[in-house]
């Protein structure tokens, strides 16, 4: 799977999400349904490892449809996040919660059997930021390809 080669994520500490394009690029991606690849490709943008801690998603909790005004098909989801402290040898504690809403909008053509847009809240979470995910939801429900 390929990252961003559009743009790079949108500045999550101002907005309150990551924003991303992800394509596959193996054919074991391929195979998947837009819903599989969509948490697959989360899979990837949650996953972050650091000197003393990291953090990963693992479960979807649960996933709908979004209605999108264009014909293309959305879906919002939610996952498992876990998230490893280990500041020293000794001392390791794993927390668990919900990471989401993650918005996924299917851009796929011939060409590129597999390709999302895909919005992720950043690790602190969305609450802070309702007001940017109200308006998140309008986007998603507007989105577009054009020729």
């Amino acid at each position: 799977m390929t990252g961003s080669r559009y743009s790079p994520f949108l500045q999550a500490p101002l907005t309150g999400w990551l924003v991303d394009v992800k394509d596959a690029s193996d054919d074991a991606l391929r195979n998947l349904s837009f819903e599989s690849f969509s948490v697959e490709a989360a899979r990837l943008m949650c996953s972050a490892d650091g000197p003393d801690g990291s953090r990963y998603c693992t479960d979807l909790l649960r996933m709908e449809p979004v209605e999108n005004e264009h014909g293309l098909q959305a879906v919002k989801f939610f996952m498992t996040e876990v998230i490893e402290f280990y500041p020293e040898p000794e001392r390791h504690t794993v927390e668990r919660g919900p990471r989401g809403p993650i918005y996924s909008v299917r851009l796929s053509q011939e060409r590129h059997p597999h390709r999302a847009l895909l919005f992720m809240p950043f690790p602190q979470g969305p609450e802070e930021f309702s007001p940017v995910t109200d308006t998140l939801e309008n986007v998603i429900r507007t989105v577009r390809l054009l020729q």
